[in-house]
């Protein structure tokens, strides 16, 4: 779980994005060096197993929100559902190149105890989490972080009220209605 969604609201997600990948670029380095064996588990294992679970909770977090930031409410749904499912298919499809670049790596380098096959699916993921970065430093739009959201804290006139489906049937039509209900509250004032 995530302790880290309040760190939105004093820095930019690119920057707490571009954080988290740094992180898993060091934790990719730190276990493609490790080498495999029991001797380096602390020296490598532990740190690149914190650093990249850090820098993978910081990734994941502020990208929803980002993507909630960037999201109109309207399509905010849709627009998880898209990403959610092209996390899903990376991941899926990662899988399978890291498992067939270990595999044959070991079967063309050394046998089932050589970490040569480990250490090159690293090497691969080092490099897709360097083209994550070089992406996100230069396509990510700053200009939807901390827009400001309507508050609700303030008593609305009832007169002034509408439903969804009313501003909705106005966007349609292109122009401003009295809605149904605004109406009726102008009538029941009018006969009181």
């Amino acid at each position: 779980m995530s302790f880290t969604g309040s760190l939105s609201r004093i820095f930019s997600p690119k920057w707490i994005i571009l954080t988290g990948l740094f992180l898993c670029m060091v934790s990719t380095i730190l276990l493609a060096l490790g080498g495999g064996k029991p001797e380096d588990y602390w020296s490598y294992v532990f740190p690149a197993l914190v650093l990249g679970g850090s820098g993978a909770m910081l990734i994941y977090t502020h990208t929803n929100i980002a993507i909630f930031q960037a999201a109109p409410p309207s399509m905010s749904g849709t627009v998880e559902a898209i990403f959610t499912c092209a996390l899903q298919c990376r991941s899926t499809i990662g899988i399978a190149c890291v498992t067939s670049i270990e595999t044959s790596v070991e079967a063309t380098h050394g046998g089932p105890q050589e970490y040569a096959g480990r250490a090159a699916a690293f090497w691969f993921l080092l490099g897709i989490v360097t083209l994550d970065f070089i992406s996100v430093s230069i396509f990510y739009n700053r200009s939807t972080d901390h827009k400001p959201r309507p508050t609700h804290d303030k008593p609305m006139d009832p007169a002034r009220h509408s439903t969804q489906s009313d501003e909705k049937l106005d966007d349609a039509n292109g122009h401003v209605t009295m809605p149904v209900v605004n109406t009726m509250v102008n009538h029941v004032n009018l006969s009181v």
